[in-house]
């Protein structure tokens, strides 16, 4: 991580969580009900369940906090022994701990009646985890195929916080909460503890598979054998 991208990754955590801090404000006090109520009612007039929030209801079923942090976690052991480094594995707990202890005192302290149910609504914790979770899932990725990544968790997002307002799960404020929730604490894991994303050089007089000065002296010393001298 370059001193160049630093203060632009700060800047970013710092936006995603004053978005954060006033919708938690606003959802608390009850100004922003009204415009929640307005897109429900585009989203899922006559609260029918019709194939739109069955679709939706596979995704927000498939796509829990507990499954996309599994998968994570998974991807993290991989990644560290695949690297022989335990920054993926330290990586994928901070983004955790990032995502589940501000969630948890935002539900304590907001007080945000759901669409249905009881508990406290806000921020989604579905859109705060597919983001930050499927996010850092996207930096393992080789660079070549990283902004492929980053553009399938973004769409997953999008689609994630779309089903989430049709089925009635969240109020859009919610989705909205988690997606800043989200994009915070993948960028505080990633400046907190940043891995290295490339491979590390080999030592100097190695080579990868296919060269090498031991393997070539001895290709050489045979394919000269039974020459003319």
């Amino acid at each position: 991580m370059t001193a160049v991208t630093t203060p632009r990754r700060l800047l970013g955590v710092v936006g995603a969580l004053d978005v954060l801090a006033g919708l938690a404000l606003l959802s608390a006090t009850g100004r922003l009900d009204r415009l929640d109520q307005r897109v429900l009612d585009l989203a899922d007039p006559g609260r029918a369940w019709g194939w739109p929030q069955r679709l939706g209801d596979v995704l927000v079923e498939g796509a829990q906090p507990a499954v996309t942090a599994t998968a994570l976690l998974i991807v993290a052991v991989i990644a560290s022994r695949h690297r022989r480094s335990t920054g993926p594995l330290v990586h994928a707990l901070t983004v955790v701990v990032a995502v589940a202890v501000p969630l948890l005192l935002l539900k304590t302290l907001v007080d945000r009646a759901p669409v249905s149910g009881s508990g406290s609504s806000f921020p989604s914790g579905h859109e705060a985890s597919l983001i930050a979770y499927v996010g850092a899932i996207a930096r393992t990725r080789p660079p070549t195929l990283r902004r492929a990544a980053v553009v399938v968790t973004a769409a997953l997002a999008g689609l994630m916080a779309l089903a989430l307002v049709v089925t009635g799960t969240h109020w859009v404020s919610d989705v909205i909460g988690g997606a800043a929730l989200g994009l915070a604490a993948l960028g505080s894991s990633v400046l907190l503890s940043p891995w290295p994303v490339r491979p590390r050089p080999l030592p100097p007089g190695r080579r990868g598979p296919g060269g090498g000065g031991r393997s070539r002296r001895r290709r050489t010393r045979w394919s000269t054998a039974g020459r003319p001298s």
